[in-house]
């Protein structure tokens, strides 16, 4: 029973709680811009049902016990801004993921919800190491998972693709 019972979790900026069904239209707004969905594994969204079956996904994990998804909350407005998300494994670890409206990049938004997200990883869920993989063009991810600890320990070329692209996909690991 991981993830059931999830903190919520204040920053200085942030307000990062469990995502919840109401979240869809925010949701379609940032997963329909195709910078933000460049190097995700999803093709930018073109409806808003896609964002409701995906929050309802969400949900289902979280209920499963296998993830947590958080919406990333700006204190200043209230607005639904991003994601974060943390994926339970069988060896007492965890993965994380995240996306972030492109309007508040470069604001060191995703790092102060990383941070938070590690802090609960290993100090409310008692995990001992945490993962996280990139696609090696998005040097943004890279600097922001190697700012926060992690460290690169594989990069598996070719193994994304993506519209007829592929991508090397790199793997880091942050030990408690």
């Amino acid at each position: 029973m991981k993830g059931l019972n999830a903190p919520v979790i204040n920053t200085d900026r942030l307000f990062i709680r469990l995502v919840d069904i109401n979240d869809y239209q925010a949701y379609f707004n940032f997963c329909s811009k195709a910078e933000v969905c460049q190097f995700l594994s999803f093709n930018p969204y073109s409806n808003v049902n896609q964002a409701k079956i995906a929050i309802n996904n969400m949900i289902r994990a979280y209920l499963a016990d296998s993830d947590v998804n958080f919406s990333i909350v700006l204190k200043k407005t209230n607005d639904v801004i991003g994601s974060i998300s943390l994926s339970f494994k069988n060896d007492n670890s965890g993965e994380v993921g995240y996306l972030l409206d492109s309007t508040y990049w470069n604001n060191k938004i995703m790092d102060e919800a990383l941070k938070a997200i590690i802090e609960i990883s290993f100090n409310y869920y008692q995990l001992n190491y945490l993962c996280a993989s990139f696609i090696s063009e998005n040097v943004a991810s890279e600097k922001l998972l190697l700012n926060n600890g992690f460290k690169i320990i594989k990069v598996e070329p070719t193994l994304f693709k993506k519209n007829n692209k592929v991508y090397n996909l790199v793997y880091c690991i942050k030990e408690k």
